[in-house]
């Protein structure tokens, strides 16, 4: 089995790091990086859903769990994993970012005005 796994902008997750967990085993089944394409392969040896786990160590987390019949075939249902963490795209974090910070200095501003404007009154 191949899993490929990218970010929301569809680059890959190049030498991320990969835990294989077989179903209902404590230890991990096989580790090991995906290459500079994301994609990492492995062999199931038994039925099962199969937890696959990529994490680029940078805080970016992709976990899947890969439903495996007794042919050892990849059922058709699953395609794609999901996300675990934020489902905001790198874009929509740095605007938010830049807001927090513009909406913090607004407060500051405003707050100094009020104080010069009280000043002044006196």
């Amino acid at each position: 089995m191949v899993v490929t796994a990218q970010y929301d902008t569809g680059e890959p997750m190049s030498y991320a790091k990969v835990n294989i967990s077989a179903p209902g085993a404590k230890l991990t089944f096989q580790s090991g990086r995906t290459d500079r394409n994301g994609r990492f392969c492995f062999f199931p040896d038994g039925p099962g859903d199969w937890k696959v786990v990529v994490d680029d160590e940078m805080g970016h987390r992709l976990e899947v769990a890969v439903p495996v019949d007794e042919t050892m075939a990849l059922q058709a249902n699953q395609q794609s994993g999901e996300s675990v963490g934020s489902s905001c795209s790198r874009y929509q974090r740095a605007l938010m970012g830049i807001s927090i910070i513009f909406g913090i200095f607004g407060i500051f501003f405003w707050w100094k005005g009020r104080a010069i404007l009280r000043k002044i009154k006196e």
